[in-house]
């Protein structure tokens, strides 16, 4: 949403983003926009960094959790798999957990 929203601030002013250019500050600073616009990419800018920063915390916890028992070596085989991430393992073995 987050970025939803950038896009469609440049939308409204006719601007075309440069290729990785959405998460640059200096970029945006550059760009004709009033305080109240120049206020919101600020902030938005800090909430995806904020986002992901947590993300990047859910994915090392999932990690550290997807690598011990009873995952353990049924995990480091999915993680093998070309589009078998962290987030797509655990849902994939949490059936075979026993409570």
């Amino acid at each position: 949403m987050v970025r939803n929203r950038l896009q469609s601030l440049l939308h409204r002013h006719n601007i075309l983003l440069p290729k990785g250019k959405l998460l640059e500050g200096a970029w945006w600073q550059e760009q004709k926009l009033s305080p109240l616009e120049r206020l919101q990419i600020q902030q938005e800018l800090a909430m995806l960094e904020e986002l992901d920063r947590r993300k990047t915390e859910v994915d090392a916890e999932l990690g550290r959790q997807c690598l011990r028992e009873p995952w353990e070596k049924q995990a480091v085989r999915l993680l093998q798999l070309p589009g078998f991430g962290v987030v797509m393992t655990t849902p994939a073995l949490a059936p075979q957990v026993q409570v």
